[in-house]
């Protein structure tokens, strides 16, 4: 809380836990993206980006912003690849490779977004690709979906 008695914060949630918090501060309630970024908190789910939240604006646990006053008024965005793995979903179309170590011949993958996945679907085709990259050495997790 301000000086001034205003409510800066717009929502937070415990992580791997089913309690969020919801402020209507500017009617952000109304605003899915901050919804559904709060829920995947509570699925014990991370921010994207490279350090800050606000380094990624492509998907659900990056940047949320207010729908209202858009034309559709909600948000088209998903959890995006590295999320969809660590969820677990669609396990029958992703594969994890390590570049480094898994060497052969020239390899094709075909990917597809999440629109096109079905359960029992065509696993040829991937909605999740993980090249793994333990072997270098920087900061922060080396695998990248």
């Amino acid at each position: 809380i301000r000086s001034d008695g205003a409510l800066e914060w717009l929502a937070f949630a415990l992580t791997n836990n089913k309690v969020s918090f919801y402020n209507d501060l500017n009617d952000w309630c109304r605003s899915n993206s901050i919804k559904m970024h709060e829920i995947g908190h509570n699925m014990n789910l991370g921010h994207s980006g490279e350090g800050k939240v606000i380094d990624d604006s492509t998907g659900l646990m990056g940047l949320s912003f207010r729908e209202v006053g858009t034309a559709e008024g909600f948000a088209r965005m998903c959890f995006n690849a590295a999320k969809n793995y660590q969820l677990g979903w669609y396990e029958n179309q992703q594969l994890s490779v390590n570049p480094l170590t898994d060497i052969v011949a020239a390899r094709e993958y075909s990917l597809v977004g999440v629109n096109r996945y079905t359960l029992g679907g065509d696993t040829s085709k991937l909605v999740v690709l993980r090249l793994l990259c333990p072997d270098l050495s920087f900061d922060g997790p080396n695998d990248y979906h």
